[in-house]
């Protein structure tokens, strides 16, 4: 259950890095 909730964990983490530069990328084709 830990292992599975520290793998869910990580994909999230991943998920939010994506996030944040699909954002940053976004907001510099904005300016």
């Amino acid at each position: 259950m830990t292992i599975w909730l520290l793998h869910l964990m990580h994909k999230l983490h991943n998920v939010w890095l994506v996030l944040t530069f699909v954002m940053k990328i976004t907001g510099q084709a904005h300016l």
